[in-house]
């Protein structure tokens, strides 16, 4: 490889969907002077493209306009079988609470079940979506965006609540 090409790596899907990054994505090696960055990435939607990331990150600060009596659809692509301490029904809600100050009213779906009233919610935080199908996760994007609804990734949603979100997206350049 040139020159130029050392200077890129490529992260591609498939591991554990933490970096779905939109198919691929490129890093700048060079660019990348705190280690942890790389290792704090979030996952973001996959099947969206490099020109959506800045509004993911927009839509994480939804998550601070949240007011009590809000209702908040926490979505998972995936039909596991749950466990004590889940991501989606467990820890994202008890993370939310403790960000905010106060518990929104919370719905939870999974696998093939999505929304037929998005309108109703403040927000909806849905995962990677690593195991739907690109056309069925862009579809929720959709049904979201129609509805004028922020719709944020589980990852993006906690590096946010976390106070990590500049710092592990400042690899891809979004914030300078």
């Amino acid at each position: 490889p040139s020159d130029d090409e050392k200077e890129w790596i490529t992260v591609t899907n498939g591991i554990s969907g933490f970096f779905s990054l939109y198919g691929s994505g490129k890093i700048n090696v060079n660019a990348v002077k705190d280690p942890l960055a790389i290792a704090i990435i979030p996952g973001i939607f996959q099947g969206n493209p490099d020109d959506q990331r800045q509004d993911d990150v927009e839509e994480a600060k939804a998550i601070d306009r949240l007011q009590e009596g809000d209702e908040v659809l926490i979505s998972e692509g995936c039909t596991h079988h749950r466990q004590c301490e889940d991501i989606g029904t467990v820890k994202l809600p008890a993370w939310i609470e403790k960000h905010i100050g106060f518990r929104p009213k919370f719905t939870f779906t999974s696998g093939g079940d999505f929304t037929d009233t998005p309108g109703k919610y403040a927000l909806i935080i849905h995962c990677g979506g690593c195991t739907l199908p690109e056309r069925e996760m862009q579809n929720r994007l959709d049904i979201a965006s129609s509805a004028g609804i922020p719709i944020v990734n589980y990852g993006i949603a906690i590096a946010h609540m976390n106070g990590i979100l500049e710092r592990s997206l400042s690899v891809f350049r979004i914030f300078s």
